[in-house]
């Protein structure tokens, strides 16, 4: 955990570098389910727009991913004004030796007024067991659309010439850099953080102009299960003046209804708020449909207050995406390691599970033995008031009513262990009442005889493993042999110390 924060801290520490004046390529979302998720997106980055929040989490995917996405930004401008936000990514992970590349292609227009392109390159890597990393190169092109000719004093346009501002051309460009991390503490929790626009590369269209493209700063943490999110994400920026530090917080949550026979697809929701610096408040929605591997999504993003073009009716997202080709098959000896930890984990949860329920048997029987100190006094006390016949039928009760129990557990799995424990208290405690237990005594017998094959059962596949061992059997053989030995020997409750021993060791 230290080195988690002490890593989100210094990704912090690196934007109270330098103060240039930014303008370009502003943050606007990209992809409709995480701008829904209000753009706190980057501790869970686990679909094709794990390249833009991030290009750590790319190493997590398994197949191959394209999503194309459109939106409609700013709508319902009092100049008519159409501001849209097109992308395309293609995500191709290879395995854990080789990592996983990403391409992608986005667009920024405001019509008839000015134009960014972004191509984006990136690469994701895992670094350890539980940490990923990720890197993205960009290449920035910003262009805006020239009027024809220059305005004089009197307002008359002189088309021969050319305005000053765009004597050297009506676009920039220049490359970017973004890095990210991201934690999987477990199944549940993750960590993310990236720097966006580490080199805050300058776009003047002058050569004696800055206009630098601003450095952001992203720290999250997200909670996930298989139908329910929630993530809460950090935003820190610098100003359009680039004089004053920005900060934004968003918390998010998605919840999904998985595939039914009535809707036959996934259905995802999803909402967001997000509150910063300048009094600057917005909300964002979404939702997804999600049949195989084709998902579509809707995102709605709309400014409550501070930042923004002016009034505005909010603004849409609508992906496309699709996953396809096979499941990226991790290097061999990888698979074999991860198949054997699993194996391991699931013996000893075998064993464990055996162990208490023979324990639970054991507690069951001290109960009615307790009981019993009651009620035999009670049975030999009725044989004194009332005669022989009306204690035997106390004890015949009893006797039926643990034999009813015993053939449930029984029916109901129990392994030999419980059954002989039982059947012995049975056979031993209603043995001198009067009674005939010849059912439990002879279900005894067989029990014990089961038990008994179980044990020379074991010997014998416990000694074959031992030779194989022997002759250098590798880990993984080893490991398999154990599972074999455990889901046959482990539900009869028998004796299996040596094949305990030996668990511990692999562990």
């Amino acid at each position: 955990m230290k080195k988690i924060f002490g890593s989100l801290a210094v990704l912090f520490m690196i934007a109270l570098f330098s103060c240039p004046i930014f303008a370009s390529f502003e943050e606007v979302g990209v992809g409709a389910r995480a701008v829904g998720l209000g753009g706190a997106f980057t501790a869970i980055a686990d679909d094709a727009f794990a390249l833009y929040y991030n290009p750590a989490g790319m190493a997590n995917l398994s197949r191959k991913e394209f999503s194309a996405s459109y939106g409609l930004l700013q709508t319902g401008l009092n100049d008519q004004s159409k501001v849209s936000n097109s992308n395309a990514t293609y995500i191709h992970p290879l395995n854990r030796k080789y990592g996983s590349f990403g391409f992608a292609w986005q667009q920024y227009s405001v019509q008839s007024v000015y134009k960014e392109q972004v191509l984006t390159l990136g690469y994701s890597h895992k670094i350890l067991k539980r940490w990923s990393g990720g890197m993205n190169v960009k290449h920035l092109n910003r262009e805006f659309f020239v009027p024809i000719g220059q305005t004089d004093d009197f307002g008359f346009i002189e088309t021969g010439k050319v305005d000053p501002i765009y004597a050297k051309g009506s676009s920039g460009s220049n490359f970017a850099v973004d890095a990210g991390l991201l934690y999987r503490r477990n199944d549940k929790w993750t960590y993310g953080s990236m720097i966006e626009n580490i080199n805050e590369p300058n776009l003047s269209i002058s050569s004696l102009g800055r206009d630098n493209a601003a450095m952001i700063i992203r720290s999250a943490i997200a909670y996930q299960d298989r139908t329910f999110l929630v993530s809460e994400q950090l935003n820190l920026t610098k100003s359009a003046s680039g004089l004053n530090r920005q900060i934004f917080s968003t918390t998010a949550a998605e919840k999904w209804w998985m595939a039914t026979k009535f809707t036959k697809a996934d259905i995802g929701a999803r909402g967001a708020f997000t509150a910063g610096s300048e009094s600057f408040t917005q909300i964002s929605l979404g939702c997804t449909y999600r049949l195989g591997k084709v998902q579509i999504d809707y995102g709605f993003l709309m400014p409550l207050y501070g930042q923004g073009l002016g009034a505005t009716q909010g603004n849409h997202r609508f992906t496309f995406g699709v996953k396809f080709g096979g499941v990226v098959r991790e290097s061999t000896e990888v698979l074999r390691k991860r198949t054997a930890e699993n194996t391991l984990r699931q013996i000893s949860q075998q064993l464990e599970f055996t162990r208490t329920k023979i324990e639970r048997v054991r507690n069951e029987i001290s109960d009615f033995k307790t009981g019993s100190l009651a009620w035999i006094p009670e049975a030999k006390s009725l044989e004194h008031r009332e005669g022989k016949e009306a204690s035997l039928k106390m004890f015949q009760d009893q006797y039926q009513n643990l034999m009813d129990r015993y053939w449930l557990k029984k029916s109901a799995g129990a392994c030999l262990i419980e059954r002989i424990e039982w059947l012995e208290y049975v056979a031993q405690d209603f043995e001198n009442t009067g009674i005939d237990v010849k059912e439990a005594k002879d279900e005894l017998s067989s029990t014990k005889s089961e038990r008994a094959k179980a044990e020379v059962d074991f010997s014998g596949a416990w000694s074959y493993y031992a030779k194989i061992v022997a002759r250098g059997a590798d880990r993984y053989a080893r490991v398999q042999l154990l599972n074999e030995m455990a889901e046959r020997f482990a539900p009869t409750g028998i004796d299996i110390a040596p094949l305990e021993e030996d668990l511990a060791t692999m562990k």
